[in-house]
Formats: structure tokens, C-alpha cells, sequence
């Protein structure tokens, strides 16, 4: 019996799916249900019982589990213990980005780091702001460069950039040749966002907000696509589908012919922090990371 054993089976439970708890845990599905099916023999009881509908726990499964848990919380508390006992310069890190971090350059910040610290093991996890700051509550990460509109209250952050959003529009589009447009203008506009888009979400919340009060139907026409790159919505906006908002520096480093780029006004921005889960501050691993990633982001912008 291991502790990744004891894992993949708080996630199956979680999960009821042995397909999505072996994705959360990052691993092939075969592996996982190997590893229970191992753990199971050498116990001598069924911690699951599969049904066409999903998985669910025995009797013998229900009380595995609590214990189980009761275990990966004792490890979780004995790693921290110990954490404060390393030096900044080893360890590991366990760090979030955001999804389209290379467009703000936060790629080089993490290899200016590993460089400076070439033995501190970094655990990278690429991920949407939301699942990443509730990683971070959950103290699952150390750290995470996060992309908000607003300042997360409930973490403790750094602002690293901001960054205006602009309306990108096709060439052919009956707006391409503007230079600037008002928020308004675009109420019947198609536009594209996936679904977990901060900028769609700050639309639809401030901004129909503030428009409702003159007018109490504003709505813009959003079209979602799901788990889907930048560049996909970009390609499709070039082609002609609609229209989109991405921040100035995305927008220019996706650039493809075909399409045009135009000031929003009133101008809104979004930003770019470094959070900290608040149980990682006092460790010199994280403090030394923190240090250096502030240090390195000062000195790039004084070039």
C-alpha cells in the first residue's frame, strides 16, 4: 500500500468515473485501475463496485476510505511540517499558469528562475484562473500566475501586468476599418469567447450591468466554444464568424492576416498576478521564488 494508491481512490470516489479521476490524477485510466485492483488484492476486499452507470463504494470501500483520508491529510501536514526546513535554493515547487501564459511572458520568468535554481524541482500545472486560484485555497499549489480583471481578494497577490483589451474583428468585417469603438456599439455583435473567458465573464456581469441601467434589455450575442485555444477563436474571427476580445498583447502575438485590431472604449484592462496559497509564505522555497520572479519582472521592465 502507497500513498498514490490511497489518492487515485479519494478520486474515484469523487469522481464516480474511473476515466476522470485517472485525468485528474494524470495518469492512464489502465494504470490507475491496476494500481486499485492491486490495492484491493492485498487488502482482500472490493473498494468499488463497478455498475454500467459508474463506480460506487462497498461497505468495506466506505470505511477504507475514511481512513484513507484521514492518512493523505497526516502526509499533507507532515510534508508542510518539514517544508520550513528547506533552503530556498532546493525543494520542490508546485506552480499553476495560466492558460496562454507565453503570451505575457511568464514562460521566461520560469526559466530565469530554474536557471538561478537549477535544483529546485518545479510541478507545472496549466489550468483556467478559476481552477488554479481554487487550487490555491486549497493549498494543492504553492503559487500560480493567475489572469483576472479584478484584484482576487482572497489570496495574497502581486500585479505583474496590465494589459488593455481590444476587439479584434476579420478584414472583411463592416467594422475593420475602426480605429476605436464604444461597448455599446457591439450589443448585436457576435462574439466569440470561451466559456471560461474572464473577459466574457466581466462583460456579462459590470459592464450589462452598468448598460442596463439606461437600457434594461442590453444583452450581447456570445457565442461559447468550449476547452478552446486563443488561436482557434482568433482563426475563427479571420474567417469571419464574428468578432472577439483578447488583451493587446495576445492580439499582436496571434496575429494572422485577415484580421484587424481596434480600441475599446471606455478602455478596461486585464491583469496578470502572482498569487500565493497563504500556508506556502513561510517556505524558503516559495519565498526565494517570490523574491526572485518580483526581482526579474522589475529589472525586464527597466530595459
Amino acid at each position: 500500500m502507497d500513498f498514490c494508491q490511497l489518492k487515485y481512490c479519494l478520486e474515484v470516489a469523487k469522481c464516480n468515473n474511473f476515466t476522470r479521476a485517472a485525468d485528474e490524477c494524470f495518469i492512464a485510466q489502465s494504470s490507475l485501475s491496476v494500481q486499485i485492483s492491486k490495492l484491493e488484492a492485498e487488502l482482500g476486499i472490493r473498494i468499488f463496485e463497478r455498475t454500467p452507470k459508474g463506480v460506487k463504494l462497498t461497505k468495506a470501500g466506505v470505511v477504507f476510505l475514511d481512513f484513507a483520508e484521514k492518512v493523505c491529510d497526516m502526509e499533507a501536514d507532515v510534508r508542510n511540517a518539514l517544508r520550513v526546513y528547506e533552503r530556498e535554493d532546493d525543494g520542490v515547487l508546485t506552480l499553476g499558469m495560466v492558460h496562454g501564459s507565453s503570451n505575457f511572458d511568464l514562460t521566461d520568468l520560469i526559466a530565469s528562475y530554474k536557471q538561478s535554481f537549477p535544483f529546485v524541482e518545479l510541478d507545472i500545472y496549466e489550468e483556467e484562473s478559476s481552477k488554479l486560484m481554487e487550487m490555491l485555497q486549497q493549498n494543492e499549489l504553492d503559487a500560480a500566475f493567475i489572469s483576472a480583471m479584478e484584484l482576487p481578494s482572497m489570496l495574497k497577490t502581486y500585479l505583474l501586468y496590465s494589459d488593455e483589451v481590444v476587439l479584434i474583428v476579420g478584414k472583411n468585417h463592416r467594422l475593420a476599418d475602426r480605429d476605436e469603438i464604444y461597448l455599446a456599439e457591439l450589443m448585436n455583435e457576435p462574439l466569440i469567447f470561451s466559456k471560461t473567458s474572464s473577459i466574457r465573464e466581466y462583460l456579462e456581469t459590470d459592464v450589462l450591468k452598468d448598460m442596463r441601467m439606461c437600457k434594461k434589455d442590453a444583452s450581447f450575442n456570445m457565442c461559447i466554444t468550449h476547452n478552446t485555444h486563443i488561436s482557434t477563436n482568433i482563426g475563427l474571427v479571420a474567417s469571419g464568424m464574428g468578432a472577439t476580445m483578447v488583451t493587446r498583447k495576445t492580439a499582436e502575438k496571434n496575429q494572422i492576416r485577415g484580421i484587424s485590431i481596434i480600441k475599446v472604449k471606455p478602455a478596461f484592462y486585464r491583469h496578470i498576478f502572482l498569487a500565493i496559497s497563504n500556508n506556502s509564505f513561510k517556505f524558503p522555497v516559495v519565498k526565494g521564488f517570490i523574491q526572485h520572479i518580483l526581482q526579474t519582472y522589475h529589472n525586464l521592465n527597466q530595459k
